[in-house]
């Protein structure tokens, strides 16, 4: 049996007791029917997880104390981010979703030229905040101890400006851009000719592609264009490809990768 697991979204490293109150304790009590000396996995998104029990059960807040540290081993080596230009709130909520499920660790919406869509300030923020819900009950479904940073961005010249604090400036990162133009290269031979990249940066973008200003800014800060196949692809399908793609050409989901972990 699937072992029932919280996201709290407070720090639990220092805590032998957490009390669980909101949509979170009626989710426990009403959805997962926690029971009274139950054990659950809690997990808070900044890398702590460990095994509790439920020792309280009210109608407004759940006590969970903590039995023993858990340190499971499923956070990729391939440091991963996925920059979004702004579609439609219910195909940008799915691949925030599967990002966290495929373990990316950072998702940046942001305006391209062409996205039908415009945030204002108090929008965006807003938008976060539901984006951060979500990624945190995908990160309780998939089992996750890291929540991915969400950082939503005003335009492309905001987005590449972020690349030297993100730490995907220089040469041991590799820069993608999935552009419905780009004939030639594909993702396998960009593996080929960088296997052992452990920093990558994905952009895909809106419905209605590219500028070719955009993509001249792109070509500068040293992006790789590549194609995605023959067929026109929605932003939710060419991102879920392009996420499991490269987890399996340089993340977890490689077999190399894979065999290491079996054999430990």
């Amino acid at each position: 049996m699937t072992q029932k697991r919280l996201f709290h979204d407070e720090p639990i490293v220092d805590k032998d007791e957490i009390l669980v109150r909101g949509p979170a304790a009626h989710h426990l009590a009403t959805v997962m029917r926690v029971k009274r000396g139950e054990r659950i996995e809690v997990r808070d998104g900044r890398g702590c997880a460990w095994l509790g029990e439920v020792v309280r059960l009210g109608n407004q807040e759940i006590a969970v104390r903590r039995l023993d540290q858990q340190a499971p081993f499923n956070e990729s080596p391939l440091i991963l981010t996925v920059a979004l230009g702004y579609a439609r709130s219910d195909r940008m909520d799915l691949v925030l979703r599967q990002a966290t499920e495929l373990g990316v660790q950072r998702v940046v919406p942001f305006r391209a030229a062409r996205s039908q869509y415009r945030l204002s300030d108090q929008q965006s923020s807003q938008r976060t905040l539901r984006w951060l819900r979500i990624a945190g009950e995908a990160l309780r479904q998939c089992g996750r101890i890291c929540l991915p940073d969400i950082e939503a961005l005003s335009d492309v010249g905001a987005l590449i400006a972020r690349l030297p604090v993100w730490g995907l400036a220089g040469d041991d990162s590799l820069r993608i851009l999935a552009w419905e133009d780009e004939c030639q290269q594909g993702l396998l031979s960009l593996w080929e000719e960088f296997p052992d990249c452990t920093k990558v940066l994905l952009v895909v973008g809106p419905e209605g592609g590219f500028t070719p200003e955009e993509v001249e800014q792109f070509g500068t800060s040293g992006f790789r264009p590549v194609h995605l196949g023959p067929r026109t692809l929605r932003l939710e399908t060419a991102a879920t490809a392009l996420m499991t793609s490269a987890q399996l050409l340089w993340g977890d989901l490689a077999t190399r990768v894979h065999n290491q972990c079996l054999s430990q």
